[in-house]
This record gives C-alpha cells, structure tokens and sequence, in this order.
C-alpha cells in the first residue's frame, strides 16, 4: 500500500510543478489573463500578476524534489543521500504541506489572502490537498517497508 501511496504523491505533485514550471514560464492557464491568475492562485486582494519567474520557477524546483521524496523514503528509488537524511527531509516535507493545510482554516491567514475566487479554493481545494499529501507523506514514512 505505501507503494501506491508513494507513487500517487509523485504523480499529484509532479502535475502541481508542471503547472508552477509552465506559470514560472509565463503561461496564464487556467485564467484569461495575469490578473485573473493572480487572484485565483495568490488570493493576495491587490494581486495583478504572479511573483517574477524566479520564485515561481523556484517553487516548481522545489515541487519536483517534492514529488520524488516519496519514492526514496519507501525505497522504491536507491536514495541519492544516506536514509537519516531523507527521512528528515521527508518530515519536513510533511510539515510544510501540513502548516500550509492548517494555514487555509486560520483567521489571520483567510484575512490575508481573502481575494476570490483563491479564498474559496484554499478551504476547498488548496487546504485539503496540503492536508492530504501530508497525510501521504506520513503515511509512506511510518508504514513503508524501508522506513
């Protein structure tokens, strides 16, 4: 079963850096224009456009470590790093989706980026993935064989 839960992570996280990769590239899909973007993925009121490639690109970067993490911790994939080290990063993982998920039920954090339709999407959509591929995440730590 973490075999599975490893693999579906890498193939759910490896979409979500394809579409931070295509963005970082200056693609608008799913909206018409920047500014349509912005409010449905920052969700910041005043947003007209998404942060500059850089941090874009770099979030696809750390998306696609992300998406291969799984795959080292349950040993499907020889790890390129001794196994404390991947099991460390595999926790951290964990806890950035894990705050993030948390994060889009907190009022502060709702006040802050309250713009729609991102608000509706973050408690629909954004939050429970997060919350999700967390869950996966300790689900592939604490159950697979090579943990």
């Amino acid at each position: 079963m973490t075999e599975i839960v490893a693999r579906g992570l890498t193939a759910v996280l490896s979409i979500i850096a394809l579409i931070h990769l295509y963005w970082g590239l200056g693609g608008i899909w799913p909206a018409r224009d920047e500014r349509q973007l912005a409010s449905v993925v920052l969700g910041l009121p005043n947003a007209t456009k998404l942060p500059d490639a850089k941090a874009t690109l770099l979030v696809a970067a750390a998306l696609a470590v992300a998406a291969v993490l799984p795959l080292f911790v349950a040993g499907i994939l020889a790890p390129p790093l001794p196994r404390p080290l991947i099991m460390f990063g595999g926790i951290a993982v964990a806890m950035v989706f894990w705050i993030r998920g948390i994060a889009a039920y907190l009022p502060r954090f709702r006040a802050k980026f309250s713009a729609e339709p991102f608000a509706t999407l973050d408690r629909r959509v954004y939050g429970p993935l997060c919350l999700l591929i967390c869950a996966g995440y300790f689900t592939v730590i604490f159950f697979s064989p090579a943990g």
